[in-house]
């Protein structure tokens, strides 16, 4: 068998028979901020507030991470808040805010 997909985040996770050709399903690639964790699902998954991905065909939540200036871990279920005044996080990720 062959696996078809890309390492970007894009594999559809579809083995085909050696006998046929590489071939991709129909579908378009989640855009940065959304994910889809359902292989041919119609719909993408917006990330929580104040968070996003880094780059799009995302599909999993753990791709979320808060925008620069928020702290919090989306995956672990705890959402994005503003840094306190006089605090700041540069970048995403789900590390704190500091002075």
């Amino acid at each position: 068998t062959m696996s078809v997909g890309g390492g970007n985040g894009t594999d559809t996770n579809a083995t085909l028979p050696p006998s046929d050709p590489p071939r991709l399903p129909n579908c378009t690639a989640c855009s940065v901020g959304a994910y889809n964790p359902v292989f041919d699902a119609d719909n993408c998954t917006r990330c929580p507030p104040h968070s996003s991905t880094v780059g799009g065909a995302s599909t999993v939540l753990a791709d979320c991470f808060c925008l620069p200036g928020f702290e919090g871990d989306p995956p672990a279920g705890v959402e994005c808040v503003a840094c306190d005044e006089g605090w700041y996080k540069v970048g995403f990720g789900v590390g704190p805010c500091v002075q």
